[in-house]
């Protein structure tokens, strides 16, 4: 079968960057995230486009990526 890969990226990105935003708001420190996918199949969906939507918003935030 077909893994809706980029939808659990998207979903754990999504709570991420929340978080991000939080403690960007209230000068505190929060870890980068390191995502590892593991899959037994083809991707239902374009991870790729999921991938550049999450970069974005750091961007707006002027924060600095590792």
């Amino acid at each position: 079968g077909r893994t809706p890969t980029s939808t659990r990226v998207y979903n754990i990105l999504k709570l991420y960057l929340v978080k991000l935003e939080a403690k960007i708001a209230t000068s505190k420190e929060i870890k980068p995230l390191n995502l590892i996918i593991l899959t037994d199949s083809i991707p239902l969906d374009d991870i790729k486009v999921v991938l550049l939507l999450a970069t974005k918003k750091p961007n707006k935030l002027n924060i600095l990526l590792y």
